[in-house]
């Protein structure tokens, strides 16, 4: 379609609304003379060239930067008008009985509707699935090895708004990314390696290296302010980022299914479900783990829209969670001890995470040198059958052990996946962490004791529908009979519980007896 310029249009038809400048470009919206699909071509054309509007799973969406923190937001038919503005001065041609009129108008609501609903809307605007603060690392269409930086690049569908990495040497970045775990106390050897995973992942998912499944990261501690939420935040730092907060609601407006879905659609990299307490179970989270590339989100003013959001990382912190064994198959979890009375390193910048956000290009070029060798290695493999996502089991397995030389990946893993989808281990281990906050590990404790610890430390008794200690005692027992069918001890995390017997005067027979240590 020809262009008019400003100063054609003021030579021949007059002073407009307001003042044509010299260089505009004339939008014509649709009208009796201008078809819809030569409107919206031009539109959408022009949108899409300056980056001003995108699509992501149908939806019309914009970039946002809220104090720093980027996300995608929708553009609704409403705040449509003042997007097209943006990118030229707005007309519509009308016909008169001697000629056509050309006259400056505003795009109105029923104009933007009209419009957005066009095959050249979804067809010419750019698709968008990542909105980052960092440069990723990708191949290229020959399999080469490259770094995106700052802008939109099509073949991801991300946008980058941030610094380059830096090229850091093999030795240092394994140094580095050491260091930056060297004081967390970790339950097992497996639970440092999953650590160190846990910052090479989100590289190998933004930039399309791996399209395999990936477990979401769950920090557990032992207790509060151990630092399991602090790891994460550096994870994130180092990929210029902050999480999506997200906290557990029940149902209705709000749920935690629904601020699920509108942080999936945000576009971000990073959602954190923060100290995640009690039962957990949540479809949208477990579909999303499930099938990332197709991800059903309800959108207001847009109904239901199926996004990628495989390139994603979900975090979860908590000190004791219950899930369900389908969504425990699709973690990771990582579990470290509190360091009573430890007083951690500062950095000039501050604590850890204020350093590595004052460097991040170093830490993110640590990642990238890392992720380097092993695509320079041929991008090998080290299976371990431990995990349902096996493809991200041996990526990660072989990095760990054979790049950074430490333990495999899913040592110790299994027990944790196995406790944190029972109610009754969660209670022992719950029970076990309270005697040794109260000092009292290796002190010799009765069913009913322990009925009344946990009452006096908020610890729900799974199983138990009232009747006073009698009943809490015969649901204890009933929890910690499994638990010593072949020994009369059992370890749960770091906690042995050791069963012995005593004699009971009252009952005239022996009545088994509890202690906790680590």
């Amino acid at each position: 379609m020809p262009l008019i310029s400003g100063e054609e249009f003021a030579a021949e038809h007059g002073p407009a609304k307001r003042e044509v400048q010299s260089g505009d470009t004339m939008i014509l919206l649709p009208s009796d003379v201008t078809s819809l699909t030569e409107s919206s071509e031009d539109i959408f054309r022009r949108l899409g060239e300056q980056r001003i509007m995108f699509i992501r799973g149908g939806a019309f969406v914009e970039t946002i930067n809220d104090d720093g923190e980027g996300h995608l937001a929708l553009v609704k038919p409403e705040g449509f008008a003042s997007r097209v503005e943006k990118v030229g001065v707005l007309f519509k041609k009308r016909l008169t009985e001697n000629n056509i009129m050309t006259t400056q108008k505003s795009c109105t609501t029923d104009d933007a509707k009209r419009l957005m609903a066009t095959t050249a809307a979804r067809e010419l605007l750019p698709k968008i699935n990542l909105l980052t603060k960092a440069a990723l690392i990708g191949e290229d269409k020959d399999g080469n090895l490259r770094e995106y930086g700052n802008g939109y690049h099509e073949d991801l569908a991300t946008m980058v708004n941030g610094p380059d990495a830096e090229t850091v040497p093999l030795d240092l970045a394994i140094e580095a990314l050491r260091g930056l775990i060297a004081e967390y106390d970790f339950q097992t050897p497996g639970d440092r390696s999953r650590a160190l995973a846990s910052f090479i992942t989100p590289a190998l998912k933004f930039g399309g290296l791996f399209k395999s499944l990936t477990p979401q990261d769950v920090a557990e501690a032992d207790a509060s302010q151990s630092g399991k939420t602090f790891r994460q935040k550096c994870v994130c730092a180092i990929y210029g980022e902050r999480a999506r907060v997200i906290s557990k609601r029940e149902g209705g407006v709000g749920s935690l299914d629904e601020s699920i879905g509108s942080a999936l659609f945000g576009g971000t990299p990073f959602i954190r479900l923060d100290n995640m307490r009690g039962k957990l179970d949540s479809q949208s989270l477990e579909a999303f783990l499930t099938d990332p590339l197709k991800v059903s989100i309800r959108v207001p003013y847009s109904g239901e829209v199926v996004c990628d959001c495989s390139r994603v990382t979900v975090q979860m912190t908590s000190n004791s969670v219950e899930t369900t064994r389908d969504l425990v198959n699709r973690s990771c979890i990582t579990r470290i001890r509190k360091k009573v009375g430890h007083t951690y390193m500062t950095w000039p910048e501050g604590d850890l995470e204020e350093h590595i956000r004052a460097n991040q290009p170093f830490y993110l070029g640590a990642v990238f040198a890392i992720v380097r060798e092993w695509h320079r290695r041929g991008k090998p493999t080290k299976p371990d059958n431990r995990h349902d996502f096996r493809a991200w089991a041996a990526t990660l397995n072989y990095i760990v052990v054979e790049i950074l030389g430490e333990a495999p990946l899913l040592d110790g893993h299994q027990d944790a996946q196995a406790r944190a989808c029972s109610p009754q281990l969660n209670w022992v281990r719950a029970i076990g962490l309270a005697v040794l906050e109260d000092n009292r590990g290796g002190e010799v404790f009765s069913a009913s004791a322990l009925f009344d610890l946990g009452d006096d430390h908020g610890i729900t008794l799974p199983g138990y529908r009232g009747g006073g200690v009698d009943a809490g005692c015969k649901t204890v027992g009933v929890i910690m009979r499994p638990l010593f069918k072949e020994t009369t001890t059992s370890t749960i995390d770091h906690i042995i519980v050791t069963r012995t017997e005593h004699w009971d005067m009252k009952l005239s027979r022996n009545v088994p007896r509890y202690t906790f240590t680590t």
